[in-house]
């Protein structure tokens, strides 16, 4: 028996075949009837393997309204301040996710999101006496203007905030663009923590904040590793990290991982 669930297949963003479920029983004779352009030859080459589906699921949705009570699972969400986001587990498989917004009055829109093949990046281990800082919170766009490192972030806000793991290579955002980019995050620093080590900072100019306090600032253009002494910090911390990027053809970030360390 042949079974095809929840198939689809885009192309230049055109949906051939949309969310086909088809069994097909182990023995006898079958054909596939329709007009053309109707997605007869894709399936076909979907069931011989020469093409790989679209697909995944929705396992989140959200819109940053604090109020909002509707919730984080569904196939629909409101807009809020005209926004809102899905997250999309791709399908095991699945060649490229294709994702439709409609509502109500509007013109529908349709994304379709290639796959990229995994790149083979070293994997980051600490040693036993450090502490690697994993997540952060970073602004989602570049500003042209300063951003203010002390700036608060409400948990819920995911449409001026992303959450990132960095130290894995140049931000993307830094690639043929100028600006300034925020990078904010909270470690709990105890007695026997002395350093937070930046394995290599990446911008024209980086400045790095430890509880609103400037605890360095120089050009980082080339990759620089940089050092703060901490040993006088106890307790929940607050890091702040200003990445900015004058040229476009620059690079920017947190380009290589953070620890904690004695």
């Amino acid at each position: 028996m042949i079974i095809l669930k929840n198939i689809s297949k885009s192309y230049g963003g055109k949906a051939v075949l949309d969310n086909v479920n088809i069994e097909i029983p182990g023995s006898g004779v079958f054909g596939i009837f329709g007009a053309s352009g109707q997605g007869k030859t894709t399936l076909i080459r979907l069931l011989c393997g020469l093409e790989k589906p679209d697909g995944g699921e929705i396992i989140g949705v959200g819109n940053g309204d604090p109020n909002s009570h509707e919730a984080d699972k569904a196939e629909e969400r409101h807009l809020f301040n005209g926004l809102c986001q899905v997250i999309v587990k791709q399908s095991d498989g699945a060649e490229n996710v294709t994702v439709t917004a409609a509502s109500d009055g509007l013109e529908s829109a349709t994304a379709t999101v290639k796959s990229v093949a995994n790149e083979n990046k070293k994997i980051f281990i600490p040693s036993v006496n450090e502490k690697y800082i994993a997540k952060w919170r970073q602004s989602v766009d570049l500003s042209e203007t300063r951003p203010d490192p002390n700036v608060k972030i409400e948990d819920h806000d995911m449409n001026t905030w992303g959450i990132v793991s960095v130290g894995s290579g140049y931000d993307d955002k830094f690639k043929n663009i100028t600006g300034y980019g925020l990078y904010k995050t909270t470690v709990n620093i105890n007695e026997n923590d002395n350093f937070i080590v930046f394995r290599e900072l990446t911008g024209n100019e980086v400045e790095v904040f430890v509880n609103s306090e400037q605890k360095f600032k120089g050009d980082c253009q080339w990759g620089r590793k940089v050092e703060i002494n901490v040993s006088d910090v106890n307790g929940d911390t607050d890091i702040a990290v200003i990445v900015n990027s004058t040229k476009a053809d620059g690079n920017g970030g947190i380009s290589k991982p953070v620890v904690i360390t004695d």
